[in-house]
């Protein structure tokens, strides 16, 4: 045997080497500092209240019981199944997001304006009730393997996709982490509400292709200086060119915490259907838009034409607060990304335990309406008992929260150096090691203006929630 470098890591292929030696963002950096110290009022008073994660345990009461009670028998799940889920499995899920997407129901939402203001063509009437086929369901171990494999069959490693800030901060490592896509950032701002336009869409096409972005983007950025992790992730990507092969949407959004306008829907639909570009829908919180006219899902806004490049993801783990179960489903009406995503699913199977347990409830029609009413109640009122009570502390947040278990939180007021990623990122860390509260620092969205930071209010039980509220009030008097 020849001599060489024989120890652990130089025995790793470089893609496993640059794994093993890579950093946690200020994202992953909170959910473990909050993991290793959490807060127990008997046990550990002085923990870290974790707001930092995307939870919902306000309703996990309606659905215990009965889980207790339908557990399957082990001799009937334990042989192999379809990797890419059993048919009686896709059939429920199929019903069931029926209902969470609002599909199953006539629309009565208008948007023809919209239709014609983004498309400037003829009105595409889809008011008529839709149904999902669970022969076109891939059901995978949660919806970041579902991003991960259509990251994997629509681009190449180097490739892009081009997704609006802010951004939920697990993207990043879904596309690049297996599939290598590099995220090109389409910058929003507060002045619109963090609305996407059509022209941030077109700058990050540009941006793909070394003509540069935005004008505007870098000074309202900033000076937190070029070693920031947040401007580093906001940069990635800039002055390469790269091929972008889709957009990758929020909706509702992760980190604002709201429904996009079917106007707003329609313009980055045509603008796929104009650059050909694939459009993958995260739709994961449609069953929780607890305020407003509904959710809106973008195969009721979907042309025919569109669905060979229309890719809806999914999963019960927000609506119902079980993450923990590992479910997740990519709906695709293109039969080559069926083919080639059934094929990947192996890789990423849910337990055939777990589909059978869920399979009864995911079914019931009575209880998914049900439990979907009942769970945007509770919602509804943590939502707004949250708000105020940031309000009382001087901490505004993004009007028109209506969806998800979330809030958008504006502490721009608060961070020094102003507008500074490093102010930023100085307040994250103190709330987080002296206040003890883990909430997300908009930097690690892709957020164009520090200071703006997502709290989950879904997670925690309404006693505690005041107390992290508490705790942030006495942090920012200490600045």
């Amino acid at each position: 045997m020849s001599g060489g470098d024989c120890n652990g890591a130089g025995r790793l292929s470089s893609r496993g080497a640059q794994l093993a030696a890579e950093e946690p963002s200020l994202y992953y950096r909170g959910l473990g500092f909050a993991r290793e110290n959490p807060y127990d009022a008997r046990t550990r008073p002085d923990g870290v209240i974790q707001l930092g994660l995307a939870d919902n345990k306000l309703s996990l009461d309606l659905i215990s019981d009965r889980l207790q009670r339908e557990m399957p028998v082990v001799d009937a799940t334990s042989a192999y199944g379809e990797f890419h889920g059993d048919m009686p499995f896709r059939q429920a899920m199929a019903a069931f997001m029926s209902h969470a997407l609002n599909l199953s129901q006539k629309s009565t939402q208008e948007h023809t304006e919209g239709r014609l203001s983004a498309c400037d063509e003829e009105p595409f009437n889809r008011s008529q009730p839709l149904s999902i086929d669970p022969d076109s369901l891939v059901i995978t171990s949660g919806a970041t393997a579902a991003v991960g494999l259509l990251a994997h069959v629509l681009a190449d490693a180097g490739d892009a996709f081009v997704v609006p800030t802010p951004y939920y901060p697990g993207f990043t490592v879904d596309l690049e982490r297996q599939a290598g896509v590099t995220i090109i950032p389409a910058a929003t701002y507060s002045d619109s509400g963090f609305d996407i336009s059509t022209s941030s869409l077109e700058a990050a096409l540009r941006e793909s292709q070394g003509e540069g972005g935005d004008e505007q983007e870098e000074p309202r950025q900033g000076g937190g200086g070029a070693e920031d992790e947040g401007r580093a992730e906001r940069s990635r990507g800039r002055g390469r060119r790269r091929k972008v092969r889709g957009v990758l949407l929020s909706s509702p959004s992760n980190p604002l915490g709201c429904t996009f306008s079917n106007t707003t829907l329609l313009n980055v639909l045509h603008f796929c259907r104009k650059n050909c570009l694939h459009l993958i829908s995260d739709e994961i919180y449609a069953g929780s838009v607890y305020n407003g006219d509904g959710f809106t899902s973008l195969l009721r806004l979907a042309e025919p034409r569109d669905y060979p490049f229309l890719h809806i993801v999914y999963g019960p783990s927000k609506d119902l607060g079980i993450p923990g179960f590992r479910i997740g489903a990519c709906y695709s009406l293109n039969p080559a990304v069926q083919s080639a995503i059934t094929k990947l699913a192996r890789f990423c199977s849910p337990s055939r335990h777990t589909q059978a347990l869920l399979a009864p409830l995911l079914s019931d029609s009575l209880f998914a309406q049900a439990y979907l009413s009942e769970n945007q109640c509770r919602l509804r009122k943590a939502s707004s008992t949250a708000q105020e009570a940031l309000l009382q502390i001087g901490v505004k947040c993004l009007p028109g929260s209506n969806a998800g278990v979330f809030l958008w939180c504006d502490f721009r007021q608060f961070i020094s150096p102003k507008n500074s990623i490093r102010g930023e990122e100085d307040l994250f860390l103190r709330l987080l090691r002296q206040g003890g509260v883990n909430i997300t620092p908009g930097g690690a969205c892709g957020c164009c203006e520090p200071g703006w930071f997502r709290l989950c209010f879904a997670g925690s039980p309404e006693e505690e929630l005041q107390l992290a509220i508490d705790r942030i009030s006495r942090t920012l008097l200490q600045s």
